[in-house]
């Protein structure tokens, strides 16, 4: 199946958010940093990116990125990452992200998160429960 991952305007938002609102706000669950109007403003202020994630019928999947800016080193990190069948088009989100950070001349990719990310991610880097997705390495899939 291809899937189709497009970036969500912020003027655009009220026309996406309703139908990948369930995907987002149940990977914040079990995350007291985060409230769901915390996101929308964090969307509607451009401090974080919007994507949806579609398999030519209907939305899939969602992830909202941020910028992590180190003195040294810069991520696209993935802040929220929710939908169905992940495993499915997970790779293809990588691909497209990592693309994209590249493009931005950032280090790679950041998901921070719960220790099952592991378990979709198992050739990443590995720091605590930080997975780095560095930009000219080999993402071993």
């Amino acid at each position: 199946m291809k899937y189709t991952i497009c970036y969500a305007r912020p003027e655009d938002l009220h026309n996406v958010l309703p139908d990948v609102k369930g995907y987002l706000v149940k990977a914040l669950k079990g995350c007291d940093e985060y409230l769901w109007v915390d996101i929308i403003n964090s969307l509607l202020l451009g401090e974080s990116m919007l994507f949806t994630i579609d398999d030519g019928s209907s939305f899939v999947g969602a992830t909202v990125v941020t910028h992590e800016i180190h003195p040294r080193k810069k991520y696209l990190a993935v802040h929220l990452l929710g939908g169905v069948q992940m495993k499915e088009w997970v790779d293809v989100v990588r691909k497209e992200l990592k693309g994209l950070a590249k493009g931005l001349g950032y280090d790679g990719l950041s998901l921070m998160g719960r220790k099952g990310w592991t378990k979709i991610f198992p050739d990443l880097k590995n720091e605590r429960v930080v997975l780095i997705d560095p930009i000219g390495e080999d993402d071993g899939r």
